[in-house]
């Protein structure tokens, strides 16, 4: 399975259809790190366009003191605080969020304050650290037999795995995070923006242009790869409900 990593602009829209004959709603969201689009983030994982009637919850499910494996970025062998949580809505799992930050936030992030509520909001109030930047990817994964039995689904149907790190405005690490989304009830509806061209002494047109449509093809490349590989997924799974 491809892994594709992006920088962009997104924002929210409407449901657009259904997938695997579940409702689905389009999710947009800014993955780039200026301080007004991480304000607008609110969350590590996902907010999606529920309506005026969907009720959102959280629940902790785990939440504990331990070392970091080494597949943990930065608190590799450390002492950190490791939490697990699902997000519902209206009663039915879409997301379930492992999160790790450094073990001392424990003393202000208790358990229980991060029922129905926000992380990063968290780390605003609590710890007077907002998130204002950090790295994100989504990678489209089969569900695990554990994360199946967090989210309610079978084992290897499709997710969308966001993952990646968040610091504070002097760049210290608050959070390593992953977040499985239900592919069939979250859609990352991505709009790609071209960042910032650098500075030259003789500016020339024709090249950056050229320069600018590569960058542009390529992240429209790995968009159809992503999106090829979930239909084949989901083309996958047709199969084998009509066997059974």
């Amino acid at each position: 399975m491809p892994t594709w990593y992006h920088r962009g602009t997104i924002s929210a829209e409407r449901p657009t259809g259904r997938a695997l004959g579940a409702p689905q709603w389009a999710e947009r969201r800014s993955l780039s790190g200026n301080q007004a689009r991480y304000e607008r983030l609110g969350k590590t994982d996902v907010d999606p366009y529920l309506g005026g009637e969907a009720s959102i919850t959280t629940e902790v499910l785990e939440y504990a003191v331990l070392e970091a494996p080494d597949s943990v970025p930065v608190l590799a062998g450390r002492s950190a605080l490791r939490v697990l949580r699902r997000r519902a809505t209206n009663g039915e799992p879409y997301a379930v969020i492992r999160t790790w930050m450094p073990a001392e936030f424990a003393a202000a992030i208790p358990s229980t304050s991060l029922e129905n509520a926000s992380v990063h909001e968290r780390f605003a109030t609590a710890l007077q650290r907002p998130v204002t930047g950090g790295r994100r990817q989504v990678r489209a994964v089969a569900a695990t037999p554990q994360v199946a039995r967090q989210l309610g689904i079978a084992e290897g149907d499709p997710l969308l795995l966001l993952e990646g790190q968040s610091v504070d405005r002097e760049g210290r690490l608050l959070e390593v995070f992953q977040t499985w989304h239900r592919a069939d009830l979250v859609t990352f509806d991505v709009a790609a923006t071209p960042g910032p061209r650098p500075a030259v002494t003789e500016p020339h047109p024709a090249e950056a242009s050229v320069g600018l449509d590569q960058r542009v093809d390529a992240i429209a490349a790995a968009i159809k790869s992503v999106q090829q590989s979930l239909e084949a997924i989901r083309a996958s799974l047709d199969e084998v409900r009509r066997d059974l």
